[in-house]
C-alpha cells in the first residue's frame, strides 16, 4: 500500500531545510526579490574586486545643498577618473532616506562601453560602501548591503534632464523613488564636471581584505 500512497504521505527524512528557503523566510521577501538582492550583491561584489585592481581610488564632495547643478534643469557627466572609483558624499540630509533611516554614502564609477558610445556606470550605495565590511560580514548582513543599491548608465558627454536620468537606474525601490536620490545623482554629476579627480586623490581606502 506504501508503494502507491501519495509523496506527501510517506515518512520523510529529517532533512534541513535549504538556504534559499531560510533566506526568504528571514528576509520577508519573495523569491523574486530575493533574487534580484542576489544579483545587485555580485554587481557590488564585482565591481569591488575592480576597484581594488585599479588602485582603490576615495574621493570626498559635498552632498549639501551647495551642489552647482542641484536645481538645473539638465544634467551631464563630462568625464570621470579612468580608474574605477568610489566618490563619498559628505555627510547631508539632502542625502538621507527619512522612510528607512539610511544615508546614500556615496557612488561608485566605471567608465564602460554602451551602444557604442562611452558611458559612465554608477552604482549608488547606502550607509556604507560595501568594502568596510563584506570581507568580514555574514551573508546574511551582506545580502542587505547588496540590497541597497541603485546601478544606472549615463552618456558621458551628453546632457539630458534629471527626470530622464532617473529612467535609466534599477535597484532598490526605497533609493531610487526618493528626492535624495535625485540629489545624489547632481552630486555625482557635479565631481564629474569639477577638477577634483584630476588633482591627487582624495585618499586611498583602507580596509579588511575581500574575496
Amino acid at each position: 500500500m506504501n508503494a502507491f500512497a501519495p509523496e506527501s504521505l510517506r515518512e520523510q527524512p529529517n532533512r534541513p531545510p535549504s538556504r534559499e528557503f531560510l533566506e526568504t523566510e528571514q528576509a520577508g521577501v519573495t523569491r523574486l526579490e530575493l533574487a534580484r538582492r542576489r544579483q545587485r550583491l555580485r554587481h557590488l561584489e564585482c565591481l569591488i574586486a575592480d576597484w581594488r585592481i585599479d588602485g582603490e581610488h576615495v574621493y570626498s564632495v559635498s552632498g549639501g545643498h551647495d551642489v552647482p547643478c542641484a536645481d538645473a534643469p539638465a544634467i551631464g557627466f563630462p568625464d570621470i577618473p579612468r580608474p574605477v572609483s568610489y566618490v563619498v558624499f559628505e555627510g547631508a540630509p539632502a542625502i538621507s532616506l527619512p522612510s528607512t533611516g539610511a544615508q546614500i554614502e556615496g557612488c561608485y564609477m566605471r567608465e564602460i562601453v554602451c551602444g557604442g558610445k562611452f558611458a559612465v556606470e554608477l552604482t549608488f550605495v547606502c550607509n556604507e560602501p560595501g568594502w568596510k565590511t563584506m570581507g568580514t560580514c555574514t551573508y546574511a548582513d551582506a545580502m542587505a548591503v547588496g540590497a541597497r543599491i541603485c546601478v544606472g548608465i549615463v552618456p558621458l558627454g551628453e546632457e539630458a534632464s534629471v527626470a530622464s536620468v532617473l529612467q535609466a537606474f534599477e535597484g532598490d525601490p526605497a533609493l531610487s523613488g526618493s528626492p535624495a536620490f535625485e540629489h545624489a545623482i547632481s552630486a555625482a554629476a557635479a565631481f564629474s564636471a569639477s577638477a577634483i579627480w584630476r588633482g591627487p586623490v582624495t585618499r586611498t581606502a583602507s580596509s579588511p581584505p575581500v574575496f
